[in-house]
């Protein structure tokens, strides 16, 4: 079920990732808070109606950090993006779901300080597990080329196990990302491999949906 914890956990993404990274250094010119907020981020409506999702949740998560880089202490205000969608399937609620999340870009002396840009989609998985309650033993089975936004990416294929609409299930993730506008946008997928026939097809046409900027 989608709930609060897991909007918040997804709104952290790039917030969360800034301290540690090898453009910080970059943090300790200037002073007063260093505030970015991203632009939205959804689905194609088209396509949501088309494949039978809802819209579920559609907020923005605004998250503060202290960064100490040189000798110095900055404070780091993010704004992301959150859109989650869903599907019932078989009297089973939520038994796919996908998520698309914009979280901004810092960059200072030309370096970009989101580290979230250049991870693996492994790593991005790790990121994004709260989407997919009690996920665990994933491992990568496939990935192929697409383009989102313009940009020619690499969308990866998981299975593991979750739990789907209170029950646990084999399960198929789906997660990519994508440099657009300044922002980090990611998409992540998934459905019990039960459903693989009928929904495959859905979540990787999500992907070439993703839909940003969108309008609020």
């Amino acid at each position: 079920m989608y709930t609060r914890r897991r909007a918040l956990a997804l709104g952290a993404l790039g917030i969360g990732s800034l301290s540690g990274c090898s453009g910080a250094a970059d943090l300790a010119t200037g002073d007063g808070p260093i505030e970015r907020e991203a632009d939205p981020a959804v689905l194609a409506d088209s396509a949501v109606d088309d494949a039978g999702y809802e819209l579920r949740t559609q907020e923005e998560r605004t998250l503060e950090r202290e960064v100490s880089a040189g000798g110095e202490t900055r404070t780091i205000i993010a704004t992301n993006q959150v859109a989650l969608y869903d599907k019932t399937i078989n009297d089973i609620e939520q038994a796919s779901l996908f998520g698309v999340i914009s979280t901004p870009g810092f960059s200072f002396a030309g370096q970009t300080l989101n580290p979230v840009a250049d991870w693996e989609n492994e790593r991005l998985l790790e990121l994004v597990a709260d989407q997919f309650p009690g996920l665990r033993d994933a491992s990568e089975t496939s990935s192929y080329a697409e383009t989102v936004l313009g940009t020619d990416i690499t969308v990866s294929k998981f299975d593991g196990v979750a739990t789907f609409g209170g029950q646990e299930f084999d399960v198929y993730i789906y997660v990519a990302s994508v440099v657009n506008e300044g922002d980090v946008v990611i998409g992540a997928g998934g459905y019990p491999q039960a459903f693989d026939s009928a929904e495959s097809g859905n979540i990787e046409s999500f992907f070439t949906a993703i839909e940003h900027p969108a309008e609020q």
